[in-house]
């Protein structure tokens, strides 16, 4: 019952403050990303609605690092570098050096379902990679 719970009434309190509906006025708009999940889940339930869902779901968010060879790095920031703005509420990128920075050092986060054991790896990077690759 927990579970179905959980379904039915936690998750979509976290998924409409990730689409921009649901997190207070004093919570910056940025936050309002599968990248900080973890602070969507702190602000959007209450502390009984936390436990439900921690007791349920595990969330990791981590920064992997990547060396782009030198030889690389002009295709890389064009690709990551033209965009106006991240969904991992980074501000706007504009530049290729930023381009190429965003792709050395990317957020990942992990959630892990504790009940059914299955986990799923999110990295907003990875939507603005290019067709084809």
């Amino acid at each position: 019952h927990t579970y179905t719970y959980i379904q039915r009434e936690i998750l979509p309190t976290v998924m409409e403050s990730v689409e921009g509906g649901g997190v207070s006025p004093s919570t910056p708009s940025t936050v309002r990303s599968i990248s900080s999940l973890e602070a969507l889940v702190a602000s959007a339930l209450s502390a009984s609605e936390q436990q439900l869902f921690h007791s349920l779901f595990t969330v990791f968010t981590d920064t992997g690092t990547l060396c782009i060879p030198e030889a690389l790095e002009p295709k890389v920031g064009r690709w990551f570098g033209a965009s106006s703005s991240e969904e991992s509420g980074d501000t706007a990128v504009t530049t290729t050096s930023d381009g190429v920075e965003r792709c050395c050092r990317q957020t990942v986060v992990r959630v892990c379902n504790r009940i059914t054991s299955e986990t799923t790896l999110y990295n907003a990077l990875r939507a603005k990679k290019p067709l084809g690759l």
